[in-house]
């Protein structure tokens, strides 16, 4: 697994990517809705997602960005990256979702420590997403919002700064922080957050996820093999049309 600070790189990289040539981009959509079963969507290796709207809404963000001229780059904003990590390490810990600070404090208010902004302001949440690619086609299609602003945002023409938090979150897994802002000035002295460097958590119970399963409960037993340790796990999976499978998998460390 990545590190969480490369994670916050390489979703530079792909929302860089998705703005130069919108069209482009499409593929890798295309390739996010082919993963989907009904209302779930399933993951390489982890717990799958169950979703409120389907693939159909994929079909929906294809369907935006076919259609939508090259946008002008982002600039990277140290000050706004500190800004959107202060908001994970703030929330992710506490296993809180949403816009407003621990402390009950919202965008504009946490800004003002960071620097003055002026124009279009947005602060666009996902949590859960265990690549950048996973992160930026799930603001794409926007699952079970009644308006569309996270992708509006990540296709608006007027942002020109950026500024990227991701960290571990406590009930999510992952929570991903994007400040987009068409103007901004930072402070000359504002608090410097930085992303960890550890790497990110593997959750090996889901290696192996078999498709169409919703749940699973495991029981392992370990015993030493020389200088190895077998570990044999029994698998009950809860599937979707609800049955039941079982599957066994030895791992050896």
């Amino acid at each position: 697994m990545p590190r969480y600070s490369e994670i916050v790189q390489s979703l530079y990289q792909e929302i860089t990517e998705l703005r130069r040539n919108p069209p482009a981009y499409v593929p890798k959509l295309e390739h996010f809705q082919a993963s989907y079963h009904g209302l779930v969507r399933h993951r390489a290796d982890d717990v799958p997602i169950l979703t409120k709207e389907g693939a159909d809404l994929v079909q929906e963000a294809i369907t935006r960005l076919a259609a939508t001229p090259p946008l002008r780059t982002a600039t990277w904003s140290d000050a706004l990256s500190c800004a959107a990590q202060a908001h994970v390490n703030d929330l992710g810990p506490r296993g809180i979702i949403g816009h407003h600070g621990s402390n009950g404090d919202n965008l504009v208010k946490r800004l003002e420590a960071f620097g003055k902004w002026d124009g279009t302001l947005a602060e666009v949440l996902d949590y859960g997403s265990l690549n950048p690619v996973e992160a930026v086609c799930s603001l794409l299609v926007d699952d079970g919002l009644p308006i569309r602003e996270h992708r509006d945002m990540l296709l608006s023409p007027e942002i020109r700064l950026l500024g990227i938090g991701f960290g571990p979150h406590d009930q999510q897994r992952t929570m991903t922080t994007i400040l987009l802002v068409s103007k901004f000035q930072p402070h000359e002295d504002y608090p410097r957050y930085l992303p960890s460097g550890d790497l990110m958590a593997t959750n090996w119970e889901a290696r192996n996820w078999l498709v169409g399963a919703l749940r699973l409960s495991c029981d392992v037993t370990s015993e030493s093999e020389g200088t190895l340790m077998r570990r044999r796990i029994t698998k009950r999976w809860e599937m979707g049309d609800g049955s039941s499978q079982t599957t066994e998998e030895v791992i050896y460390s």
